[in-house]
C-alpha cells in the first residue's frame, strides 16, 4: 500500500507492477498505513488533519471513519498483530487504542494517554503525589506521580458532542487557557475546591477535584458604574484633577468593587430621615 499527499491510497501488485485498487480520503494527505492481520481484510489510513479511515479490501469501500481521532496530524497508525486493535499517535501528544468490535465494523476508543499538546502555563503540586497543570491547549489536567492510570484531563462538559455539532475541533469550544489557579485539599469531598482564572475572561471558574469536572459556580465581578467612569474620562480631558474614588467604599445600591459615585449623598448614621434631638 502506498499513501500520497493528495489523500489517495494505492494498493499495488509488485509482481505485475500494477495498481489493484485506489481509495481517497478527503481530509488531507496520508500519514501512515496499516493492514489488519487477524484475518479480516481491512486497511487503516491516517490523515494530516487528525482523521483515521478503515477500508474494506474485498468490498473496496470505506468501512469506518474516525474524522476527529486526534486534534492534530496522526503520525502513526498500527494494527496490533492478530488483534482487531489499532494503535494511533498524533501531534496532539496523545496515544490511543481503538478496538473494532462493533456490529457495523466501526471502532470505539479502548484506552488513551494524553498530555498537553501546547506549552504549559502553570504547573503546581496539589498533593504529595498529584500535580495540577494548565496549558495553552486550553486543557486543565491532573497527573499522578505514582499511578499513571489516574492521570486525566478535568472535564469541561460534553465538548466532543458540541464540537461535532459546530463542525470545529474540540479545543476551539473549550474555556480560554488557564493563567493561574489555586486549590485547597481541605474538605475536597464536600464542594468545589479548585479555582481558575483564564485569558481574556473576567470570570473565575470552580472545579471539583474529586470528580475531575468543572463546577457549576462561576464567579463574575460586579458591573462597573459606567456613568462614573465617563465623568472621570471627561474630567481628565478637561485637565481637571479627578476625584479619588475608593473602590471598596460602600454606597447606596452598590456592592464593593463598583466605582463609587462621588456625588452620592452620604448616609447618616442610624438611618436617614429621622428627627434629631439636642
Amino acid at each position: 500500500a502506498v499513501g500520497l499527499a493528495d489523500g489517495r491510497v494505492l494498493i499495488r501488485n509488485l509482481k505485475f507492477d500494477e495498481t489493484c485498487m485506489t481509495f481517497t480520503q478527503a481530509d488531507g494527505g496520508v500519514c501512515d498505513l496499516s493492514f489488519r492481520s487477524d484475518g479480516f481484510p481491512a486497511l487503516a489510513s491516517s490523515s494530516s488533519s487528525g482523521g483515521v479511515h478503515v477500508w474494506h479490501l474485498e468490498k473496496q469501500q470505506l468501512l469506518a471513519s474516525l474524522p476527529q481521532a486526534h486534534d492534530a496530524a496522526v503520525s502513526t497508525a498500527r494494527f496490533l498483530e492478530g488483534e482487531p486493535v489499532l494503535l494511533t499517535t498524533g501531534g496532539d501528544n496523545a496515544v490511543k487504542m481503538w478496538i473494532f468490535d462493533q456490529e457495523d465494523g466501526s471502532a470505539r476508543l479502548l484506552r488513551s494517554r494524553n498530555g498537553h499538546s501546547a506549552p504549559p502555563t502553570k504547573v503546581r503540586y496539589y498533593s504529595q503525589h498529584t500535580i495540577l497543570s494548565a496549558g495553552l491547549d486550553r486543557s486543565f489536567r491532573m497527573f499522578s506521580t505514582i499511578q499513571d492510570q489516574q492521570s486525566r484531563e478535568l472535564s469541561q462538559g460534553h465538548m466532543a458532542k458540541k464540537a461535532k455539532h459546530l463542525h470545529v475541533q474540540e479545543q476551539q469550544v473549550k474555556l480560554p487557557p488557564v493563567l493561574d489557579f489555586s486549590a485547597a485539599t481541605l474538605r475536597e469531598n464536600d464542594w468545589a475546591n479548585v479555582l481558575t482564572c483564564h485569558h481574556d475572561d473576567p470570570a473565575a471558574y470552580t472545579w471539583l477535584y474529586k470528580n475531575a469536572v468543572l463546577g457549576k459556580h462561576v464567579l463574575r465581578p460586579p458591573a462597573l458604574d459606567k456613568a462614573a467612569r465617563t465623568r472621570e474620562y471627561e474630567e481628565k480631558e478637561r485637565g481637571e484633577k479627578p476625584i479619588y474614588k475608593n473602590p471598596m467604599k460602600r454606597g447606596a445600591n452598590r456592592v464593593p468593587g463598583q466605582v463609587v459615585d462621588p456625588e452620592a449623598a452620604p448616609r447618616r448614621k442610624g438611618g436617614g430621615g429621622g428627627l434629631s434631638f439636642g
